[in-house]
């Protein structure tokens, strides 16, 4: 049986940089994409933003923008 869609599954985090990684919350229908929120691995403030997650190349990519045509 074949899918309508052609996205893979959303990984539960995604690392963005050695001290922040991305966790995955929830699929928004507005967006079309799956909503993910900064944590900080060593217990420091973390700017609060939705970001979306893309993958590419081989790679997961973090994002800010969201584009339903090739987020997760």
């Amino acid at each position: 049986m074949l899918s309508c869609s052609s996205k893979i599954e959303a990984p539960n985090l995604v690392e963005i940089s050695e001290t922040i990684v991305v966790k995955k919350t929830n699929y928004d229908e507005r967006f079309g994409c799956t909503v993910y929120v900064p944590h900080s691995t060593d217990g420091k403030p973390v700017l609060q933003l939705l970001y979306f997650v893309y993958f590419e190349n081989g790679n997961y990519i973090v994002r800010s923008e969201a584009d339903s045509e090739s987020c997760l």
